[in-house]
């Protein structure tokens, strides 16, 4: 089936892009002046959002998916310091880990990267 081929291939994206999710954080750790961090984060954020949004989201294909300006305006809020930020951004992450455990054989190869970038922001 086509659309189950394109949900697989978009959940895999996701799943790639979140392999980095430990060495965004340890970038961002180091980053000491507010602004930077600030223009840094903000993206990252934007990211971790949207990916939770298109996760196994077939409506990517059919319509419109993305994030809130509510959400965005709340990324850039959070994105003061990095306690913040990773608090904001593991409830994304959380949500991502939720769907996956919901159908773990199906999700074998994205649970543990998922379950990964979690820890990730939870130890940040």
């Amino acid at each position: 089936d086509g659309n189950a081929a394109a949900l697989g291939c978009l959940n895999q994206l996701v799943t790639d892009a979140l392999r980095h999710v430990a060495g965004c954080n340890a970038y961002l750790a180091l980053l000491t002046e507010p602004t930077v961090f600030f223009f840094c984060a903000v993206p990252q954020a934007m990211a971790i959002a949207t990916m939770a949004h298109v996760f196994n989201n077939p409506t990517v294909f059919t319509g419109v998916v993305k994030v809130t300006k509510a959400e965005a305006c709340e990324a850039m809020a959070a994105c003061k310091d990095m306690k913040t930020y990773t608090r904001w951004a593991r409830r994304y992450t959380s949500a991502i880990l939720a769907r996956c455990q919901e159908d773990p054989v199906r999700f074998a190869e994205a649970l543990p990267v998922v379950t990964a970038a979690d820890e990730a922001f939870a130890s940040a």
